[in-house]
């Protein structure tokens, strides 16, 4: 691989959760880790890595735990995987290294471990500053933890945190959305992630909304506390750069910015997902499937998809107007020999001329208004 290669991603996926939340459609193993089943795991990881780091990859600039809860695997197991990245994939000393965190896992000491092994961007899973909710969405911590946590982590020296909220829970009202909103922006934060609520998968949400006992808000209600929340953010110095993000000027994660502009990543973990030049594969969803799979010198890989030129240019469409920035045209053109505005000219034809998306200055970017029907844009082309 030659000195100038695009730099991948590396994504770790740690599944232990206390428990599922009532929302959570991911691959997780519910239960706190002993510490045999943190090793195995660890070890089934690195295991992992070694064998794709046989094919020579490009070195990598970012390195995301994500989950589940990374932050209930021990501390010197996580120093254990950097120490690997590092080595395996030339993990530079300016890398971005994430990690997802539950608020009250941690406290000083287990932050400043996190930021001697080179953790230097933390993303606290906060979802609301409402207790009631919080018990709702079956999460431990209350929001006070939040504060806590938040303060901890930056005393130990991890400058650039994150805060997740989701908005759009059931019951959702003006009054308890501003006050979540009113508790964030105290805080000031360096990112922020505003996820709106998705019922779907084998969730206990869903299988409420399958029973019709489940309430959710308006979508008109979800789209004005939304628009206020950029305009409460953006006065905080947080501006929106892609749908659910924002962040203060250099706070961008780096390692999500991969996803959005088709460049490649390598996941490693049960059910994480690599993408390759135009190559999804994914990984065995189950903690003992895909132990199993590399105790026995198997690969733990479960399926793949290989994009065509046209299907990895929808693709690149729908991730690429999901940043405020929209799409550069002329660089568009030039990589995927297509021109959008040409290809999808019918599809694209209801959503112009309605105002939702815009194409000047070389960009083709949704509008305001566009931004809160992004879905329906998006079917133009996905």
């Amino acid at each position: 691989m030659s000195a100038s290669a695009e730099p991948i991603g590396l994504y770790l996926h740690i599944p232990f959760c206390e428990a599922k939340c009532t929302y959570c459609h991911f691959a997780i193993d519910p239960r706190r880790p002993d510490q045999d089943r943190q090793e195995r795991y660890l070890q089934a990881v690195i295991k992992e890595m070694k064998g794709a780091a046989g094919g020579a990859p490009a070195p990598a600039d970012t390195l995301y735990f994500g989950g589940g809860t990374p932050s209930l695997l021990a501390a010197p197991r996580l120093a254990r995987l950097v120490e690997a990245a590092r080595t395996l994939f030339r993990l530079g000393e300016d890398a971005e290294i994430t990690l997802e965190a539950n608020p009250r896992d941690l406290d000083y000491a287990g932050y400043r471990a996190l930021r001697e092994m080179g953790v230097n961007r933390l993303s606290l899973g906060v979802q609301s500053f409402s207790d009631p909710v919080l018990r709702e969405m079956g999460r431990f911590h209350t929001g006070s933890d939040a504060a806590l946590a938040l303060a901890a982590a930056r005393g130990a020296g991890i400058e650039n945190v994150s805060v997740d909220l989701i908005l759009g829970w059931p019951g959702e009202t003006s009054e308890r959305w501003r006050s979540n909103v009113e508790s964030l922006t105290a805080l000031e934060p360096d990112h922020v992630s505003v996820y709106l609520l998705e019922v779907e998968g084998r969730t206990l949400l869903s299988h409420r909304a399958r029973q019709g006992a489940l309430l959710l808000p308006p979508d008109d209600l979800v789209a004005d506390l939304y628009d206020e929340t950029v305009e409460a953010l953006a006065a905080l110095g947080l501006e929106r750069y892609e749908i659910s993000n924002f962040a203060r000027p250099g706070r961008e994660s780096r390692h999500n910015r991969k996803y959005w502009e088709d460049a490649p990543f390598l996941g490693f973990g049960m059910a994480a997902h690599s993408y390759q030049d135009g190559r999804r594969y994914w990984n065995q969803e189950t903690y003992g499937g895909y132990c199993r799979a590399l105790e026995a010198g198997a690969a733990a890989v479960a399926g793949e998809r290989v994009l065509g030129p046209r299907e990895r240019a929808g693709e690149a469409l729908f991730t690429g107007l999901r940043r405020r920035a929209g799409i550069d045209l002329p660089d568009f053109r030039r990589r995927y020999q297509l021109d959008p505005l040409t290809e999808y000219a019918e599809a694209l034809r209801d959503p112009l001329e309605a105002g939702l998306l815009e194409a000047v200055e070389g960009r083709l970017r949704l509008t305001r208004r566009g931004v809160l029907v992004s879905n329906e844009v998006f079917r133009a082309f996905v």
